[in-house]
């Protein structure tokens, strides 16, 4: 595969692969190894291995199958990201396509982003360019706050808020991480909490609807 033109980021990104398909981790191998600031350092066949592997190096993207034996991915998902919490995972499946309840339930449970395997002829090469894309947006923000942190003095711990009187509307905007982070915040809020909440969730519209009713 031709490698994407794009920027290089200043430190190389560890990439994971976790496949039981020997030939689908060689071809996600190829596309990664592909890139000159990329480099697979890790490779397993379901999510159980994963877990075992995960400590062992610094692993800054996981690239995770859904449908696999011992430990599939969804299950896998949240156990890694409990395991580092730092990591973007990103689910690669034939399941995961838009719209789709898998690619939904991978995002709530803590996903970064998603992609969906194709087998047509030629399909390969735009998804690995779309892969790549998607791999360099989730890294280099995250990069980028890193070397910002490592600059700056550190902020002055904040004192928690105390709220006097129960707020008349609760409003709740959230992107990347969002539909995980609702389903924390809504199942701790009190039972006696009666105030409307307007919820703002980055995400595509044809989303919107399987979230209502897994918030619901």
């Amino acid at each position: 595969m031709e490698e994407v033109a794009a920027t290089r980021l200043k430190r190389q990104i560890n990439v994971m692969i976790v496949d039981d398909s020997s030939v689908m981790r060689g071809i996600w191998r190829r596309i990664i190894n592909a890139q000159p600031d990329f480099s697979v350092i890790l490779n397993a066949e379901n999510g159980k291995e994963a877990l075992s592997l995960i400590s062992t190096k610094p692993v800054d993207v996981i690239i995770l199958d859904v449908e696999m034996p011992e430990m599939d991915g969804l299950t896998a998902l949240p156990l890694l990201l409990k395991a580092k919490p730092d990591v973007k995972i990103i689910v690669a499946s034939a399941l995961t396509n838009q719209g789709s309840r898998t690619a939904l339930q991978a995002l709530t449970l803590g996903a970064s982003d998603f992609i969906e395997k194709k087998s047509a002829s030629g399909a390969f090469e735009t998804v690995g360019r779309q892969l790549v894309e998607k791999i360099r947006a989730l890294v280099a923000k995250d990069f980028a706050e890193a070397d910002a942190r490592s600059e700056r003095p550190p902020l002055p711990q904040a004192k928690p808020m105390h709220l006097e009187h129960v707020p008349q509307v609760l409003a709740i905007g959230s992107s990347t991480g969002g539909p995980n982070a609702l389903v924390t915040v809504l199942k701790g809020l009190p039972r006696h909490f009666h105030s409307p909440i307007l919820l703002v969730q980055h995400m595509p519209a044809f989303f919107i609807t399987a979230l209502a009713e897994r918030l619901t």
